[in-house]
């Protein structure tokens, strides 16, 4: 009877620090997304005409903060590796730059994995938690902050407001008729490059972006992503279809492919 009464104490003390290791993690996630959800208000940026044509042409306007969205997709760690289905929640900064992605592979109360990937006053954060508590992967550092610049202006196409009103974004003309952003990171500017369909809407994006390797080094990696299916949602148009890859040795390989499901601005 002791043996078994141990056991049934060991057990709730386990559930018991599993739940609060869940807690404190999503506690530093809601923390890191108030800061985003904090900042200053849209301003006036400065984009080429034709973004800003298409920016005020896809809604943009007014004096909001934030974007917060929602998302059905699948991930994979690796080329070789299987694609996992997960969902995702994130807030966008608007008026500066700043987004909280957290994503969940596996539904029900406790999800297999939690991953909160985040840029927030200039510094870049990537974690993951099995069972949404055991830390499996902590990443910051100059590297994370020039690499989470870039994935906030990959994503720009899901915030037309921040086109049309984020001062802190710099834009110039790339090649063949390209358009780049960029952000100030750590002394020097992060670029990221757009291709423009006909009617000027942003369907696609490259770079040379920071990539840790299996062994820890870290080391530039081409980086390619690819914007579909414009549509209204939330009261902007927007890509509601996207997927995103790096080019290695033997081609093009995607990690994330997925669909937006539900937006909407916040002040």
């Amino acid at each position: 009877m002791w043996g078994l009464g141990a056991v049934l104490i060991g057990l709730a003390l386990g559930v018991g620090l599993q739940q609060w290791q869940a807690r404190r993690f999503a506690g530093d996630a809601k923390a890191l997304g108030e800061r985003v959800l904090r900042g200053r208000t849209v301003g006036r940026g400065d984009p080429p005409a034709i973004l800003r044509m298409r920016a005020e042409g896809n809604g943009a306007g007014g004096t909001w903060r934030a974007a917060r969205l929602t998302q059905e997709a699948e991930m994979r760690l690796g080329p070789d590796k299987p694609w996992a289905a997960i969902t995702a929640e994130q807030v966008i900064g608007l008026g500066q730059p700043g987004f909280v992605w957290q994503a969940k592979q596996g539904r029900g109360p406790v999800p297999k994995i939690v991953v909160v990937d985040a840029y927030a006053g200039g510094r870049g954060r990537l974690r993951a938690a099995l069972l949404g508590a055991v830390t499996v992967a902590d990443a910051s550092g100059p590297e994370m902050d020039r690499a989470e610049a870039m994935r906030y202006l990959a994503e720009l196409p899901w915030a037309p407001d921040a086109v049309l009103g984020n001062p802190d974004i710099r834009w110039r003309d790339g090649p063949d008729g390209s358009i780049e952003a960029g952000l100030a990171v750590g002394g020097s500017v992060a670029w990221v490059r757009f291709h423009l369909d006909a009617v000027g809407d942003i369907v696609a994006v490259e770079a040379d972006r920071p990539e840790r390797t299996q062994d820890g080094t870290v080391i530039l990696r081409p980086w390619r992503g690819e914007f579909r299916e414009y549509g209204e949602i939330g009261g902007r148009r927007m890509p509601l279809s996207a997927e995103v890859g790096y080019i290695y040795d033997d081609g093009y390989h995607a990690y994330w492919r997925g669909r937006i499901t539900g937006y909407e601005m916040v002040r």
